[in-house]
């Protein structure tokens, strides 16, 4: 079965960059384990230079994954966990560990 796919990347790019008036970009981002490959794409296409605040989930239970002829490690992926703060703090992207699934056990408030 083929399904049709977005360049995320490009999206971003496309509709929010070239917007005649900038508006303020919320990105909730929950794609179980292809963050892996779609938030590095963001990163070298500059695509959070217009994403205000990013809420993500990383998965690195799917670790490793195989996207395309790409496959991630374990270790690549914790690696990643690690690094992508220090990489979009390149941008003025606020970004915020959000696990929705599990908002209704833990007790705890959503973020404001």
């Amino acid at each position: 079965m083929n399904l049709p796919v977005v360049d995320l990347a490009l999206f971003v790019n496309d509709h929010v960059g070239k917007a005649l008036v900038k508006p303020k970009t919320l990105m909730k981002l929950d794609v179980e384990g292809s963050e892996y490959h779609v938030l590095p794409h963001m990163l070298t296409l500059d695509s959070f230079k217009h994403v205000d605040v990013l809420t993500a989930e990383f998965h690195t239970r799917h670790c490793p994954m195989k996207f395309g002829d790409v496959t991630y490690s374990k270790e690549e992926c914790e690696a990643f966990d690690l690094l992508f703060p220090k990489f979009i703090g390149m941008y003025d992207t606020t970004l915020s560990f959000v696990d929705d699934e599990k908002w209704g056990q833990d007790g705890q408030p959503l973020p404001k």
